[in-house]
């Protein structure tokens, strides 16, 4: 190829590539989802549950009965930890399982060991870490929204 035309045609296949990026509509950040008086997202698709709060979101699709629940995505910008809790009466109860700790940043399917029973339901709840990398319920506390309640998730168990 011919050096006079290297240049001039990296420059078209850049320019038609931020056309592309500029055409295409992007995907709705975690910030951006909108949430109801329940901190569930607005969308109606019922398999799907999000919750967003201060730069924290987490994402959680209907669960099969089992020993682990795949929390599909989670966005921290603090060290912290996915706890799932058992439903009391339609709220959070007893914690029975929570993750490792995780590092700040987007994770996609994150394994939560617990055992999870068909027809329950359960809530997954993003804990901040307090400096020690280890989950203490009593000193890593739940994540806020912008009004001040956990970011957590409800999520149901089918067979």
């Amino acid at each position: 190829m011919n050096k006079k035309l290297i240049f001039p045609t990296i420059v078209i296949i850049l320019a038609l590539a931020g056309i592309v990026l500029l055409v295409r509509k992007p995907a709705m950040a975690p910030s951006e989802i909108p949430l109801t008086a329940n901190n569930q997202s607005a969308n109606t698709n019922e398999s799907m549950h999000e919750a967003t709060g201060s730069g924290a979101a987490l994402s959680v699709s209907t669960q099969k009965a089992g020993s682990s629940a795949v929390i599909d995505q989670v966005t921290l910008t603090k060290p912290g930890f996915v706890v799932v809790h058992e439903d009391n009466a339609g709220k959070p109860g007893k914690i029975i399982g929570q993750t490792f700790l995780l590092t700040p940043g987007i994770k996609q399917d994150v394994v939560v060991k617990v055992t999870l029973q068909a027809g329950k339901t359960y809530y997954a709840m993003l804990h901040l870490d307090d400096g020690d990398k280890k989950f203490s319920a009593a000193a890593d506390t739940p994540a806020k929204d912008a009004a001040g309640n956990p970011v957590m998730v409800k999520f149901s168990v089918s067979k």
